[in-house]
């Protein structure tokens, strides 16, 4: 058994190094709407409480590192597209199976706004923005790891979401 200390050490390491967080002014202003309709999505396409945290997490450090956040009506279509490309790629992170929404899914889900085709581009370089690094830790990765403990036999995951 690893000790609860070296987890988080590890969990805390991880935060760190993989998960920059400087928002900009721009971004900062939208980010509760954007939050909120994150968890509408969520809840609509019954993702778990971990997938949008992580999709959370995930939009904040893209909008850390990418430069050009407009407030424009395209920019706020492209905060949009990013919020829904962040829960597109959480959940093929963290859901099981494949109960994560596919491109035509979200696509669906915004009455076409946004067409299959720019939800992968956007998947592509919001990727590529945050060189890949989809692994970090969330509130939601304490909350469940503090919750289990003491209540875990050894044959269960810590983290039955994780694929």
């Amino acid at each position: 058994e690893v000790p609860l200390g070296d987890v988080l050490d590890h969990m805390k390491t991880i935060m760190h190094i993989n998960r920059v967080y400087e928002p900009k002014p721009n971004y900062i202003r939208y980010r509760r709407f954007l939050v909120d309709w994150m968890c509408e999505i969520g809840e609509t396409i019954k993702c778990s409480f971990t997938t949008i945290h992580h999709s959370v997490a995930l939009m904040d450090t893209f909008f850390s590192k990418e430069e050009d956040i407009t407030t424009d009506k395209a920019g706020k279509d492209f905060l949009q597209l990013i919020a829904l490309t962040s829960i597109f790629i959480s959940a093929k992170f963290w859901e099981k199976d494949s109960r994560g929404p596919t491109a035509h899914n979200i696509s669906f889900l915004t009455r076409n706004q946004y067409s299959e085709q720019q939800i992968l581009n956007c998947e592509r370089k919001m990727l590529q923005t945050i060189d890949w690094k989809l692994h970090f830790a969330t509130p939601a990765d304490f909350i469940v790891l503090f919750l289990n403990q003491g209540v875990l036999y050894s044959n269960e995951e810590a983290f039955p979401n994780r694929k």
